[in-house]
């Protein structure tokens, strides 16, 4: 097993909040988190909050790519190919490049024009198919989070 993609800025954009109560599906972070190890230890036993999900699957996908998918610039960017209100691919590895921010906004507007090319040529008409399919079904937000941290436990634990 490999391990997490750059901890330490993962680290460092978690912070100290309140408690939260009545509400379900919003977990509790109460620490501020002292190192990785411990970090990767509450990681694996909390359920995660969309900001907290987003925030590790967006350092996954620009640590993955590096370089922005459409320019030589380093992808400072998670780019969702298809939006990230389609919860079903909102942590779907296949939906997303890191990007540059030139270029995300250069782009984002216009998913159908170049960026379907290139995701085309990237995934080819099958895996693309399968992914628009997936992109126009419904899944709750809260599974596909857990579907994303287990994937994310089971590979770096």
């Amino acid at each position: 097993k490999s391990s997490p993609p750059n901890v330490e800025r993962a680290e460092s954009q978690l912070y100290e909040t309140e408690p939260q109560t009545g509400k379900e599906d919003s977990p509790v972070f109460n620490v501020k988190w002292k190192d990785a190890e411990y970090m990767g230890e509450c990681m694996k036993r909390e359920n995660w909050s969309t900001a907290k999900a987003d925030k590790i699957f967006s350092l996954f996908i620009r640590e993955r790519d590096k370089v922005c998918y459409f320019c030589p610039n380093p992808a400072s960017q998670c780019s969702h190919f298809w939006g990230r209100a389609n919860s079903a691919t909102r942590y779907d590895p296949e939906n997303c490049d890191g990007i540059c921010g030139g270029c995300h906004m250069r782009h984002e507007g216009n998913k159908q024009g170049l960026y379907r090319t290139r995701k085309l040529s990237q995934l080819g008409t099958k895996k693309y198919n399968e992914l628009q399919k997936r992109a126009q079904s419904t899944v709750k937000r809260r599974d596909a989070i857990a579907q994303f941290q287990t994937w994310y436990n089971e590979r770096y634990e």
